[in-house]
Formats: structure tokens, sequence, C-alpha cells
């Protein structure tokens, strides 16, 4: 697992193994109070030996995705088998 840091938030990069089940890892987030999921992008097709080829540039590309969440400070998910998963992060805004 990965935390990237940026102003506008942080970005977890998780990948599944390579098992013919779905991962669902749960990630301590306590270290990173006030923040939320903004996006959740995964990269994957039914094929799992597919690629990009000049015919469909566009054949494996992230899409856009839900069901994660963050409950008592942990980062909850279900991974698809063989795919590639990026959770972004961003702080809460703070109350004025």
């Amino acid at each position: 697992m990965h935390v990237l840091g940026s102003r506008e938030g942080a970005s977890e990069e998780l990948d599944a193994q390579e098992t013919p089940r779905l991962d669902t890892p749960r990630r301590d987030l306590r270290a990173l109070p006030g923040y939320r999921v903004e996006e959740h992008l995964v990269l994957i097709d039914e094929e799992a030996r597919t690629s990009n080829t000049v015919e469909e540039p566009e054949r494996v590309r992230p899409q856009s995705r839900s069901g994660v969440e963050i409950v008592d400070g942990h980062l909850r998910t279900v991974l698809p088998h063989l795919s590639w998963n990026v959770v972004r992060l961003g702080r809460e805004a703070k109350a004025t």
C-alpha cells in the first residue's frame, strides 16, 4: 500500500492478489483523520491478458466504481480479481 499526499488530498494504490476470489482489504487510516473517499478507479478487463492495441487503444482503461467506505478509521472495499485500483482520498471541509 502506498499513500501519496498532496494539497488536495491523498491517493492510495491497492492491487488485488492474483487469486480466483475477490479481495476485501481493510486499510487502517486512523493516522489520516478528517479524510473522505473522493474517487475509486479500477483498471480491469474481462480477459486477464488483454491489453490496449493500435486497433483498440481504449480497450483497457480506468473505470469509476463505488463501494469504498471509511468506517471507524478503516478503509473498506471489495477489489475485483486481477485488477489495479486507485482510491483517492480528500480532506473534509473544516467547519468555520
